[in-house]
Formats: structure tokens, sequence, C-alpha cells
């Protein structure tokens, strides 16, 4: 009889770990369409105001655009394209101004989507060197009117390198923390109860640890890689 009562205990664990996984497909699904939509709408909006001549405007929205990414997401892509293409246009025809704002656009666009990889890395690279040479050949401050032109440019290159760059350490907590973190849920399950669906107390406390420090790591991870 025990063994009866204790059978719909593994079964209604089975289901909640079910309804769990197809809560969390449905909440990622979600997240991702709501980017796609997203991403989209600004899109248009920049299309309507480039071609209207509303240059300003439109970098607004291509950067908005371009700040819905996730991987696949070729709105995204074709966001920063557009605001790299304004900011040629405009550094030939000698606005510095706008062809900085539609550079800089670019390198904050790609830092908000920064996680463990930092995304278009050859688009925000070919904005930074523009935003060094045309930062370097603008106003200068007072504190590097000593420096060349070159010089100049290489330190204000640098301060974007660094600022763009992922911490390698960091992202390799995520990594590791996700290992963790999924290794733990899954020997829990497979470990956790006995034959009988009974809660081992020891290997439940061993694996739920290892499952919340695994989740704090990657967390961690990924909010200072």
């Amino acid at each position: 009889m025990a063994s009866l009562a204790q059978d719909p205990r593994r079964a209604a664990l089975l289901r909640l770990v079910a309804r769990g996984a197809l809560v969390a497909a449905l909440l990622i699904s979600g997240l991702v369409l709501r980017a796609w939509l997203s991403s989209g709408t600004e899109l248009d909006h920049a299309e309507e105001a480039r071609s209207g001549g509303d240059l300003e405007a439109a970098i607004d929205h291509y950067r908005r655009a371009a700040v819905w990414y996730f991987p696949g997401n070729v709105r995204a892509t074709h966001a920063l394209e557009a605001l790299i293409e304004i900011g040629e246009d405009a550094r030939q025809r000698g606005d510095a101004t706008l062809a900085l704002a539609a550079f800089r656009s670019v390198h904050a666009a790609t830092m908000s989507a920064r996680h463990v990889v930092v995304p278009h890395d050859d688009l925000r690279l070919e904005a930074d060197e523009a935003i060094a040479a045309l930062m370097a050949e603008g106003q200068v401050p007072p504190v590097d009117a000593h420096r060349t032109v070159e010089d100049r440019r290489a330190l204000y290159l640098s301060m974007l390198r660094e600022d763009r760059d992922v911490s390698t350490a960091w992202a390799l907590v995520a990594l590791l923390g996700f290992a963790s973190w999924v290794a733990s849920a899954a020997t829990f399950l497979s470990r956790g109860f006995d034959d009988h669906g009974e809660l081992l107390a020891p290997e439940a406390r061993r694996w739920g640890t290892g499952f919340i420090l695994g989740m704090g790591l990657f967390l961690l991870g990924l909010a200072l890689a």
C-alpha cells in the first residue's frame, strides 16, 4: 500500500518538472517574440524617417531596433548596418556631429546586447575606429591638446576597446555556473529520491545546494562579463 501511495508522488514530481519546463519554454518564447516584434517596429520607423530625410530620428530608431538583439535576429543586424552607412555618408559630407551620433549608436546598442559573448564585433570595431578618428580630429579637450592626432586616435580607440571587451574570467564563471546548475538539477532528480519516491535528505541538500550555487554563479557571471 505504501508503494502505491509513493508512486503517485514520483508521478506528481515528474508532472511538476514537465510543467516547469513548459512554463520556462513559453517564457523564453514570449521574450524572443517580443524582441522580434519590437525590433521590427523600430526598424520600420527608422526606415520611414530615413526615407523622409530625418536622419536624427532614423538613428534613434535604428539604435532601438539593434538593442532588441538575440541570436538570429537579422533585424538588429540590419539596423546596425544602416547606422554604419549613415555614419559613413555623414562623415564623407563633413557632418561630424551626425556621424558621431550614428557610430556611437552602434557602440551603445552592441554594448547593451553584450552577454557571455559580444555580438557584431566587426561592426562595433568599425564604429569605434570611426569614433576615435572623428574625436581626434575634432574639438580637442585641453588635457589632450599636447597629443598628436594619431596619439589621440589611438588613446580614444583604446578606451573604447576597454569598454567593449568581455571579461574572459567572468564569462568562464557564467559557463561554469550554468554547467553546475544543469548538472545539479539533473542529479537531484535522479538521486534525490529512493525507489519508493521518498526524498533522500542528504542527497537533496547536496544537489539542491549545488543547483542554487550554480544558478548564482551563472547570473553573477552574466552580470559582470
